[in-house]
């Protein structure tokens, strides 16, 4: 929508840790509940070994016939797919051990924050985020090229409990290739005490909301200086 914007002159993408999960996710109740989520029929574009796909199928609401396939399609093949509960229990409790979902959702959001780790270490450190994550840069590195743009990429913590994951991952990114997009970590001069919802650390607070904007609106400002911004 670059175009319906002809004075744009930066363009800032603003991705929280806990996005880069959704990002790999093609059918969102495999990633949350459906009564959590609102939207039982939740299929959204997603990334898989270095693609982007629109949807985990054809056009899956012509008839409710290809909307259930489309939906079994999704929780067969998501990365977030979950074995059945099937007899014998045990068997589906070791293939439910093996999955994605346990080793990068389940051992974080327990063990790690139970021992003070970063939360999304794991997740962030994975063959597949990084994949999908240099997909991203690629496409805003082509866009600031074709349309003379800066472009910026904000990596935000979900909360103080893990600053730091987003800082390595670019660290990493920054090591494969030299991107023309600018990458930066949301973590410093910070209260973190502040920084969320009271009993709430999935949404920023009015004064966490403030800290991101003046942390981000200092590469605002670098990148207003430079050429490509003009």
């Amino acid at each position: 929508m670059i175009n319906l914007y002809p004075k744009a002159r930066i363009v800032i993408l603003a991705i929280m840790y806990d996005d880069f999960a959704r990002l790999l996710n093609g059918y969102r109740p495999v990633y949350f509940f459906t009564s959590y989520t609102g939207s039982p029929y939740g299929f959204k574009p997603y990334l898989s070994h270095g693609q982007l796909h629109p949807l985990v199928a054809p056009p899956p609401w012509a008839d409710i016939k290809t909307a259930w396939k489309a939906a079994n399609t999704g929780f067969d093949t998501d990365y977030w797919r979950k074995p059945k509960a099937e007899f014998p229990y045990v068997a589906s409790l070791v293939s439910a051990i093996s999955t994605n979902s346990f080793y990068y959702k389940f051992i974080p959001s327990r063990l790690y924050r139970l021992l003070g780790l970063p939360e999304y270490q794991l997740l962030l450190n994975s063959v597949a985020v990084q994949e999908s994550f240099t997909v991203i840069i690629d496409l805003l590195d082509n866009l600031a090229e074709q349309k003379q743009l800066a472009t910026l990429v904000a990596l935000i913590p979900r909360s103080g409990a893990d600053t730091r994951s987003g800082a390595d991952l670019i660290e990493r990114i920054k090591k494969q290739k030299q991107h023309r997009t600018e990458l930066v970590n949301i973590d410093t001069d910070i209260d973190w005490t502040r920084y969320n919802l009271k009993d709430d650390e999935c949404h920023p607070s009015t004064y966490g909301y403030e800290a991101i904007a003046k942390s981000i609106a200092k590469s605002v400002q670098r990148l207003a200086a430079s050429p490509q911004a003009h």
